[in-house]
């Protein structure tokens, strides 16, 4: 199975419940990734979510590939790791 390592990006423009949600974070939790595809700036899109807070994107060099796989319906899983 392939994977990417890679930052969360655009965090500071979520608000602060966002914030919050950031600090709680731990190695080997689930996130959700979901595709964006009516987002002005970036219609390729792909954002992060822990339930239902938006915690910002994956960054724009990467989310050709996790955008393919999700449009594929292909079993995308997203885990926070101490990098």
């Amino acid at each position: 199975m392939a994977g990417i390592t890679t930052a969360i990006v655009g965090t500071r423009f979520r608000g602060p419940v966002a914030m919050e949600a950031l600090t709680h974070l731990y190695e080997g939790q689930t996130l959700e990734v979901r595709r964006e595809p009516d987002n002005e700036v970036d219609p390729g899109a792909v954002a992060v979510y822990q339930g239902d807070v938006h915690l910002g994107y994956v960054p724009k060099q990467s989310n050709g590939d996790v955008g393919k796989a999700l449009d594929a319906g292909l079993p995308v899983a997203c885990e926070v790791t101490a990098e």
